[in-house]
C-alpha cells in the first residue's frame, strides 16, 4: 500500500506544476496496456487513457455477448445491447464527414475506455501468416521474430505441448469455441466435402485451403481483454499509475527536437502537463495517433502550413496508409431454427450464469474457413465466418444464418487528418472499404461460400438465400452485392508506417521511433506497413510485447 502513497504522491497534480514519470504512454487501449505492464516492472509508467474504466475493471461484466431471456415462443429477448456498442466509443456520432462509398464514420468504433478496443471486439484471436511479416522486409519483424511474440502473449487451451508455435504461459487467454452449435460440424463437414482440410488449429505459419473452429480471447464464459490479461494482475503495481478522463492534445517537444512530455486535459475540461524523464510512446491507435503528430507539427509540411502549426519533421506518411479489412455478410435462410438462441428451455441462462459456459458464453459464431479466391493465389486470400443467426441483425423476425465473408489482405489504403489546430476538433477520414479489386475477389467468395452449403450435412440447413438471393449468378450482379452491401471491420491499422529510411511514407523506424524526433516512439497497429491477414488483435499485441522488448533494450 505504501508504494501506491509514493507514487501518487509523486504524480500529484496541480495546475501549475508538472508530473514525472520515466515513461508516458499514450492510450490506455491494447498496446498501451501491453507496453504498460513490461516496462513497470523497472521503470515509473504513466498511463493516460482519454476514455473512463472498463465494465470489468469496475466489477461489473464485460458480457461476451448479451444479457436477456426467453419469451414464451423460444425466442432470445435482448435486455442489454450487444456487447461491442455497450462501451463508449471514438466517433460513434460522426465528428467528421467521410469521403467513400457506403462507408461512415459513425461506425468506426474505436474503444474510448481502459482496454481500448479489446473490450468490445469480437474476440478473434487469428495471427497473421507468415509471408506478411517475410514481405515488410524489416530488420527484426521476420516471421521468425513474430512468432516469439506471439507465444508470448498467449496462454494456449487447445493442444498441450506444441511449443513450437504457442505459448502456454502468456497473459491472454486463448480457447476454442466455448460453444458449438448443432450448425458448426455440418459447416466444417462440408467444407471437407469441398475438398478443404479441416484442423483444429488454424494459427501455424500458414493456413491455405482449412475449416477449423475458432480460436477466442475469452475465459470462464466472458470476456478476456487486454485489462484482464495485462492490466487487473498488475494494478496495484508501485511504479503503474493509470490516469482516465484524460486526453492528450500535444506532445512537447524541445528545441532540439527531443520529446520531452505531453499535455492534457483532464475530466474537469482543466489542460495538465506531465514529462517523462525517458520517453513518451504513443499507443492512441490508428485513428487517434496521426491527429496528435499533426497537432504536435510531425507530419506533412503541406498540411501543417494549412493551420499555421511549426513544423518539427516532415514526414509525409503521418496519417496516410490506412487501411481495415473489408467485410461482406451473406443471409441464408435457416431451416432448422429460430435465432441463435431459440432452444427448448431457459437453461441456458442458468448454465452461463454459474458456469460460464453454454450459448451465452458464445459471441455468436465458432467456426471458419480460408480460402482462395482463385487458385492462382499463393496464399489464401479470403475468410469465412459462419454463425447460425442474423448476426447483424438486419432481417428481423426472420429464420437467418449469417456467413461474414472477409478479405484477408486489403490493398486500397485511405488516409486520416487534421480540420484545424484545436485539438477538440475531430479528424478526417477519407476511405473507401470496397474497390474494384476486393469486389471481384468477394464474388468469387460467394461463389465459394454457396458451393460449400451445397454440400451435405449442411445442406440440410440451407433454405432460401435471402441476400444475395439465388438469381444473382453473373459476376457482374454478385460484384454489384458486393459493391452495395460490402462493409468494413473495425480493423483499423497502418496509419504511421514502419519502414526504411529510404521509404518517402515512412513515419518510425524498426525500432518504432519518429523520425526526425527523441525520445518518442509509435507502439500500436499505426506501425504496420503493409496488409496483415484476416484480423489484427493477436497481431497487435505481439506488437506490442515486442516494442515493449525493444524499449527495455534501450535502457539495459
Amino acid at each position: 500500500m505504501w508504494c501506491l502513497v509514493l507514487f501518487s504522491f509523486l504524480l500529484v497534480t496541480s495546475v501549475s506544476g508538472a508530473n514525472k514519470a520515466d515513461f508516458i504512454i499514450v492510450g490506455g487501449g491494447l498496446s498501451g496496456l501491453v507496453i504498460a505492464n513490461r516496462l513497470s516492472v523497472d521503470y515509473k509508467v504513466l498511463v493516460l487513457e482519454a476514455g473512463g474504466p472498463s465494465l470489468r475493471d469496475t466489477g461489473g461484466d464485460d458480457y461476451v455477448i448479451n444479457a436477456g431471456h426467453f419469451d414464451e415462443h423460444g425466442r432470445f429477448i435482448r435486455e442489454t445491447p450487444w456487447t461491442r456498442y455497450d462501451v463508449p466509443s471514438y466517433f460513434i456520432s460522426a465528428y467528421s464527414p467521410v469521403i467513400g462509398t457506403t462507408w461512415n464514420i459513425t461506425g468506426a468504433n474505436v474503444g474510448k475506455l481502459i482496454g481500448g478496443s479489446s473490450a468490445h471486439n469480437a474476440m478473434v484471436w487469428v495471427r497473421g501468416i507468415k509471408t506478411d511479416f517475410d514481405g515488410w522486409d524489416l530488420d527484426g519483424w521476420d516471421w521468425d521474430n513474430m512468432l516469439y511474440y506471439y507465444k508470448k502473449s498467449e496462454t494456449f487451451n487447445l493442444t498441450a505441448g506444441d511449443t513450437v508455435n504457442h505459448g502456454y504461459s502468456g497473459p491472454m487467454n486463448i480457447r476454442g469455441p466455448p460453444y458449438n452449435f448443432p450448425e458448426d460440424e455440418s459447416f466444417l463437414q462440408s467444407c471437407s466435402n469441398a475438398g478443404y482440410t479441416r484442423v483444429l488449429d488454424y494459427n501455424l505459419p500458414f493456413k491455405d485451403g482449412v475449416c477449423a473452429p475458432l480460436q477466442f480471447n475469452i475465459k470462464n464464459g466472458r470476456r478476456f481483454s487486454a485489462v484482464n490479461g495485462y492490466y487487473l494482475p498488475i494494478k496495484d503495481r508501485c511504479n503503474l499509475k493509470v490516469r482516465l478522463h484524460s486526453t492528450v492534445t500535444k506532445i512537447l517537444i524541445d528545441g532540439a527536437n527531443r520529446a520531452y512530455g505531453v499535455t492534457y486535459k483532464d475530466r474537469n475540461g482543466r489542460t495538465r502537463t506531465v514529462t517523462a524523464n525517458k520517453e513518451v510512446i504513443l499507443t492512441a491507435g490508428t485513428l487517434n495517433t496521426p491527429k496528435l503528430l499533426l497537432l504536435s507539427g510531425i507530419g506533412a509540411a503541406s498540411e501543417l502550413q494549412k493551420f499555421n502549426i511549426p513544423i518539427v519533421s516532415n514526414l509525409p506518411g503521418v496519417g496516410q496508409n490506412v487501411r481495415n479489412h473489408p467485410l461482406l455478410p451473406l443471409f441464408i435462410e435457416n431451416k432448422n431454427r429460430l435465432g441463435l438462441l431459440a432452444v427448448d428451455s431457459a437453461l441456458p441462462e442458468l448454465n452461463w450464469a454459474s458456469t460460464g459456459e453454454g450459448p451465452f458464453s458464445s459471441p455468436g459464431f465458432s467456426v471458419t474457413a480460408f480460402v482462395k479466391s482463385d487458385p492462382s493465389e499463393p496464399h489464401h486470400d479470403v475468410s469465412i465466418i459462419f454463425g447460425p443467426s442474423d448476426a447483424f441483425q438486419a432481417l428481423p423476425n426472420l429464420k437467418v444464418m449469417t456467413f461474414i465473408l472477409t478479405m484477408s489482405r486489403p490493398s486500397h489504403t485511405g488516409n486520416i487528418t487534421i480540420i484545424s489546430n484545436n485539438p477538440d476538433d475531430g479528424p478526417v477520414l477519407h476511405f473507401q472499404s470496397i474497390d474494384t479489386i476486393t469486389e471481384q475477389k468477394l464474388a468469387k467468395a460467394i461463389r465459394i461460400t454457396r458451393n460449400i452449403i451445397s454440400l451435405p450435412p449442411f445442406s440440410n440447413f440451407v433454405g432460401e438465400q435471402i441476400l444475395p438471393s439465388a438469381d444473382l449468378t453473373t459476376d457482374a450482379q454478385l460484384e454489384e452485392y458486393a459493391r452495395n452491401f460490402g462493409i468494413r471491420h473495425d480493423h483499423w491499422f497502418g496509419s504511421c508506417k514502419m519502414g526504411k529510411t529510404s521509404d518517402p511514407l515512412a513515419v518510425v523506424d524498426t525500432e518504432l521511433r519518429v523520425f526526425g524526433v527523441d525520445n518518442l516512439r509509435i507502439a500500436d497497429a499505426s506501425i504496420i506497413p503493409s496488409a496483415i491477414s484476416d484480423y489484427v488483435q493477436a497481431t497487435q499485441t505481439a506488437i506490442a510485447e515486442k516494442a515493449a522488448d525493444i524499449i527495455l533494450g534501450s535502457y539495459s
